[in-house]
This record gives C-alpha cells, structure tokens and sequence, in this order.
C-alpha cells in the first residue's frame, strides 16, 4: 500500500478531523474521571497505579493461541466494564437502551463472498444491537453476507459491523511506523467498505501490547494516530468504547443518503437519494448491478453503477413508481479534490456552447449533440444541503437540456488554485495532504451497453464509426477527451426489438453515446505538465513519454521551446487500438467450426502472441507497440497473420493499414514544429491538424467497410472471442456475450468496465501464451525521463504525487 495514502495525526487531532465532523460529541474530562473512579470502585482499574487489572492476568505456561485467547477475553472485560459504568454514572447520555452497537471477539477468520479468494481477519468487531438480518433473503445488487456471532444465537450481516479491533500480544518491530497490524486494518476496510456502498468510512483500532492507535479508513486514504499506551493514556481508550457503542449511524460514518432495502423477491437493493436540478429529492432503487470496480484498494474512486427506478417511498423496497416506469442508469462514485476534472455536466455545458458556435443549423447541432450522455442529475452529495430540499413529485425527470440562451457558460478553471492545492503536502509527519475525496452521484437518463460486452463486428464497428465522427467534431472545435476506451465509447438500443427492427440500419437501431468528459479540455488548455490519464491498453504511445516520435531529427536541437502537449490524433490513436484489439481477439465461428483444431491452433497461437505484445497493459513493455505504429514490417507481419484468421475477404485483414495512414498522419502534422507560431505557443499549431483531417475520414471508411461486411450476420455471433474458446480441443464456451441469439442487441447496461479479461502480462524476454506455455521473445524498453515515476499500472494512468 502506498504510503501516500496514509495520514499521521495526534491523537486529540484524529477526533476533531475524523470523528466530531459528523456530529459526535466527545465526554468532558470530568466525566471520563467520574467513569474512571467507577471502573475502580467496579474493580476494572487497579486503586493505585490506575492500570487495567484484567492485563494483571496471565499465564506464561500458555500456548500462543491460549495467550491470544486470554487477551481477547481481557478486552472484552474491559469494553463491558467501561460501558456499565458509564451506564450507571452518566445515565443521561449512556442509558442501556440507548446502546446502538454491541461488542463481541472474534475467534477465526472472517471469508466474505464479496471478495473471492480473499480472507481477512478480526479479533474483535462492534456491530449493530438491531439486526438486519432476514431468513431465507439473499444478495441483490447490495451485499448480503453473515457471520455466525459467538457470543449470540444470531447471525451477523457484515452491513452491521461498525467498527473493528487487530490485537496483537506485543508490538511490531521496531521501525514499522504503523505497526505490524496496518495490513491487517487496511485489509479488514477494504472487505467492509466494498460490502456495504452506504459507509464512507471505517473505523479500527489496534492494539500491540497495551500500544493502541485508532484507524479512520475512507476513499481518501488512511488517518492513523500517533500510538498511546491504554494504561498511561486508559482515558482514550474509554472514549474509543463509548463512540463505538453508542455513536448513531451518521456519527459512525453511514451515508443517509444511501438506504438498504429488500425488495419483493427477497433480495437486497440500495435506494439512492439524487438531488435533481430543481432542487428536489428523488429516490432510485436498484435493479440490477452493471458495475463494481471498487474492491482492489479501499482508497480509490469506488465506481459502481446500477440500473434503477423511480420508488416514491424511502425505505420501502416495494414501491416502484407507476407514473414514472422508466429505467435509468445510475453512477455513484468518489472524485478527489486535486484531480484535474470537472463534473461532466459541467463539461457538457462548454461543449454545449463550443458546438452550437460551430455548427451551421440547428440540425447539424442535433445530429452531434445526440452523442453525448442525457443527465438528469450530477452533483456531489451534500446531505446537510439535501435535507432542506422538496421531496420530488411523481412526475418523471427531464434530461438537463443546454439549448436556452438563458443556460450560462460556465467559468473557466482556475488553475492558479489547482496548482496550488495539489503542491499542498506533508508539514512534518501530521498535516494531511489535501486528498479528500467527495462522493458523486449521476443520473443518467439512459441504460446503454459499453464496447467492453459488444462482440458482433457489425455493431462494434458501427460504433467506431459514430465515435470518429464525433472526435472529428470535437477536433473542429478544439477539444480533446483524453481517455478514449471501450468502457466511455456506448451503445444505446433506440428501436425496439421486433421483426420490423430487423434489416433496418443500424443508425436507426442504436445510438452512439460519447461517455466520461471529466477530463475533456481545450486544446489551447492543454500543458506538458497535464497527468498522463487514459487506459493503458489504449493509450497513444505519445504520451507515456512526452515525446513527439514522428517529429524531425532536429527537433531534438531546439531544446525546450517546443514542448509536448496532448493533441486531437492521440484520440484519434485510441480508437485505432481499440479497433486492433478486437481484430486480435476474435475468430470466425465458421473457422471454428470447419477447420481442425490442430491445423488452427498454430495460427490463432501466433495472433494471441502478437496481441499480448502490442497489449502488455504496462507502458514499461512498449517496445512493439511503438514500432507497431513507427515501423512498417511489424504491420505487414500482422496483416498476414490476420489475413489467415478472417481470409483476404475480410477487411479486417486491412487493420494494420489505418496505422500506417495515422503515421503519415502525424509525420505530416509533427514536420511543422518549426513553424512560429508552434514555437511561440511551446505546442504544435491547432491548425496543422486541420490541414491533415482526411485522417478522419481514412478510419471512418474503414470502419464502415467493416460493418457492412459482417451487417448481414448481426445477431448471429459470426466471431467468437478468443478468450472463449478452450484451447486444449477448440470448444467454444457458453457466454452470455458471445451466444448466438438471433436478431438481439447487446444486454443493456452502462459502465466504465475494464476488458473483459485481464491480459496476459508481458514479462522480460517473454509472453507466455494460451497453448503450452509458449513463448515469443521480446524487447524491453527502459522507460525514459521520469515516466516510470508518473505512470502506475492501472484504467487510470496518473501522476504520481511525492
């Protein structure tokens, strides 16, 4: 784990920055004394020395498991003992039927579902009095997972848990600034926060000896405490019970803004509250899950989306709406304050005035606008500001619309303050950096499915066409979207499906949508120092290193005056990959079918060597790609091998090519750098692009050629993705994207999703392959400048913060 994602604090700070925000109040000094007097009188704390008397308890013959036992034992005597002084000292406050959270120990590891093939491991947890827990119900698109108490006749939802202890016999080595129970703590966040998307946060302590230091866990990292002794410090560790046995859910760090319900069927669904633009409340519940990338850190963006409907009762999980029926597509994640993003509605709004100052009717205007996303809602949930809105009536939402003159232009951004925030650092070991992430939410008035589930070459490539076409527009105007990938490029299904649908043109059957413009910018915005976000597998090779590649040799002359800066082809570039990883990924069905597994396996072998090379997920392993795209001959190979896939008739034999007329491309654009204007500006001129947008239309025709081709087999699964096949005989597996059903579009759904499936990771000097572990030998290029250091492996590749 990172150790950017850790932030050290006093322990008085850890309560005023972490806890008392949402509202609970710490007891005064005069009450902690009053309850320490009682735990003595109680027989809890030795008279004298004011130490725990259940640590006085020990047995040196014990084995290391009795001893863990004991100690788990000793601390379970000291939480009840503090919560029943507190009860009969301060009864105004700490009444036993204001207990919202019991407490019990923890003898073995817990083995969620939510996390497959993933333990973590408690020895305590405090979890809610009220159990949530319903016989014979089970998951839905919330989480619903139980643990047996051990010290009830009750089962435990994992939802309940609100806090959770790591205890250890002694203290970590020395060194280990956080302890040797950091993995432990960070391990047990990363299972609660993903089963149950109503936390925000986490809470744990660990305890190393009698050394204790509290754990704040959320989206934004971790806040830990400087480390105190509970006998010498006991005062703390009374407050730390008292908060985690009678703290409400708010105070605990439960988002009200997210409610688990169950549904008709038994299942469990979320219900969202969203804050729509005329400041009313409605409230969606879940339908089905389309995305959960969330559980590989608990300190990341958690991005889940849903399909929901409009329910007119809070709380009532069957409460469907009968005015408003539709189904809408839902995203709730979490943005950080120093990324170099907007809201997408926020973008769409430039976009909007960008487009209708460059189009020539209001036709044309409604011909490009109809590809990007309809939101009906996007914000930051703010519940304090939420509370003092109008519940929504029945009637259904409109999509946020920027076609009236009273719309206003939104402001641009001011760098000067982003500069500044994100040069905000470490002051000593305790002052956090300003990461803090805050939860968004958007609605949006469409479910539509993502390239990432499209496997009919007719329609992917349709697609493509429509997202070319909408880049060029975007060219015209200046803008680029820096993360072209196949979970922002989506589909929606516009006509319904019947037998009149059949044979229509797919322009009247699907519509393309432009997805994710948080980091859509202005070319004229652009700067060499932007972070190198995009998805690694479709990434223009530019970019990684800052280098234009296809520049003359004496550029290198001139120094810093011209500098590096994003441009419109590096999108362009993205779709050109994308378009060569489905040409690599797929196989004919009727090849399959006809020919003998042994004669095809070589073939397909030697395509899924050249596919895990120009695709190693890693810009450390680049070399290929690079030439890929600077070299002919590499192209000229893999037209080959394409060519014995598909056969000479297929245009997707011809991929290759639309690389070497995007090389030209950029040849022809990056020859101009020692033109004035492209020394003056420190980039190369918009203009230059202009000039060379015939590309556009190169990738356009291609892609259409492509379409037509294999138009009269939609529907019919004419390819069958490689990864689908069982390469020890050729059988093709059963899968729901790649099952042939006739005249069906793609099951709908909105998402953000990586590939389908991992690739296989380039290593040095090697590829290992699907057929027996065969190799191909490879170069490995050492990474230049400082892009090792700014680029990690991940969907997003960001610069990396010191």
């Amino acid at each position: 784990m990172e150790a950017s994602s850790f932030f050290r604090c006093y322990v008085g700070d850890f309560w005023e920055k972490y806890i008392e925000p949402n509202g609970y109040r710490r007891i005064s000094s005069e009450d902690v004394a009053a309850i320490v007097q009682r735990l003595k009188k109680d027989g809890h704390l030795m008279p004298r020395a004011g130490r725990w008397k259940a640590f006085a308890e020990r047995n040196a013959q014990a084995s290391e498991s009795e001893k863990y036992e004991l100690r788990r034992a000793q601390i379970a005597s000291i939480v009840e003992g503090v919560i029943t002084a507190a009860v009969e000292t301060l009864r105004e406050r700490f009444g036993e039927k204001d207990r919202r959270c019991l407490f019990e120990c923890r003898g073995s590891e817990e083995e969620p579902s939510e996390i497959q093939s993933a333990n973590y491991h408690v020895d305590a947890i405090n979890y809610r009095a009220a159990s949530s827990c319903v016989k014979d119900s089970k998951r839905g698109c919330a989480h619903y997972t139980v643990v047996p108490s051990t010290k009830d006749k009750r089962d435990i939802d994992t939802a309940d848990i609100t806090a959770s202890w790591q205890i250890a016999l002694k203290a970590g080595p020395a060194g280990n600034t956080h302890g040797n129970l950091k993995e432990r703590s960070v391990e047990t966040a990363r299972h609660y926060l993903f089963a149950d998307l109503r936390r925000t946060c986490h809470h744990s302590i660990t305890l190393e000896g009698t050394t204790a230091r509290f754990w704040h866990h959320s989206r934004s990292g971790a806040a830990v405490s400087d480390p105190f002794d509970i006998n010498g410090n006991k005062n703390e560790l009374i407050q730390w019970i008292l908060f985690t046995s009678f703290a409400s859910d708010y105070e605990l760090g439960f988002d009200s803004t997210v409610t688990r319900v169950m549904d008709n069927t038994g299942q469990w669904q979320y219900q969202f509250d969203v804050l729509h633009k005329d400041r009313k409340v409605r409230t969606y519940q879940t339908v089905k899950a389309l995305l959960e990338r969330c559980y590989m850190s608990p300190y990341n963006r958690a991005m889940r989306v849903f399909e929901v409907r409009r329910v007119t009762e809070k709380g009532n999980g069957d409460s469907f709406s009968k005015v408003d029926t539709d189904t809408y597509a839902l995203q709730d994640y979490w943005c950080a304050d120093y990324e170099q993003s907007k809201a997408e509605i926020d973008v769409q709004r430039e976009l909007y005035w960008a487009l209708k100052a460059n189009t020539r009717s209001t036709e044309e205007l409604r011909e490009v606008w109809q590809h990007f996303m309809e939101i009906l809602a996007d914000g930051v949930m703010e519940w304090k500001d939420m509370r003092n809105c109008m519940p929504g009536s029945a009637v259904a939402a409109e999509p946020i619309a920027y076609n009236e003159d009273k719309v206003s232009r939104a402001p641009k951004d001011d760098r000067a303050n982003e500069a500044f925030y994100r040069m905000l650092g470490w002051h000593v070991n305790y002052a956090p950096r300003s990461v803090a992430r805050k939860r968004r939410r958007t609605l949006h008035a469409h479910v539509c499915v993502d390239l990432v589930r499209v496997h009919d070459p007719a329609v992917f490539f349709f697609a493509l066409d429509q997202a070319t076409f909408v880049l060029s527009w975007l060219r015209r105007i200046g803008w680029l979207h820096r993360d072209i990938s196949t979970g922002n490029l989506m589909l929606r299904r516009i006509s319904l499906e019947d037998e009149d649908s059949i044979g229509r043109p797919l322009r009247e059957r699907y519509q393309f949508k432009l997805h994710d413009l948080e980091y859509a910018l202005e070319y004229s915005e652009t700067s060499p120092d932007d972070p190198r976000m995009g998805t690694s597998d479709f990434l223009a090779v530019e970019v990684p290193e800052s280098t234009y590649k296809f520049a003359p040799e004496s550029l290198g002359n001139r120094g810093p005056k011209v500098k590096f800066h994003r441009n419109f082809f590096h999108d362009l570039e993205s779709l050109a990959w994308i378009a060569l990883d489905f040409a690599t990924t797929h196989v004919p069905r009727h090849t399959l079918l006809s020919e003998e597994w042994r004669d095809l396996m070589p073939t397909l072998n030697n395509m899924w060597q050249r596919h895990c090379a120009l695709f190693p997920n890693k810009v450390e392993s680049w070399t290929d790609r690079v030439d890929f795209l600077v070299d002919p001959e590499p192209r000229k190979k893999l037209a080959e091998i394409l060519e014995q896939v598909y056969g000479a008739g297929s245009p997707l034999s011809k991929m290759p090519e639309i690389f070497s007329a995007l090389r030209d491309a950029y040849a022809a654009v990056e020859s101009r750098v020692s033109n004035a204007e492209a020394l003056a500006r420190g980039c190369l001129p918009a203009g230059a692009f202009a000039v060379h947008a015939g590309i556009y239309d190169v990738f356009r025709q291609a892609f259409r050629e492509i379409s037509d081709y294999y138009a009269a087999e939609e529907g019919q699964g004419p390819l069958v993705s490689i990864r689908h096949i069982d390469w020890s005989n050729g059988k093709i597996y059963a899968h729901r994207d790649i099952k042939p059903v006739a005249k069906v579009a793609p099951k709908a759904v909105v998402t953000v999703a990586p590939k389908a499936m991992a690739k296989v990771a380039l290593k040095a000097k090697e590829i290992k392959t699907p057929v027996e572990g065969a190799k191909v030998a490879t170069k490995k290029r050492k990474a230049s400048g400082d892009s090792a250091a700014n680029l990690r492996r991940s969907k997003r590749l960001r610069k990396v913060r010191s």
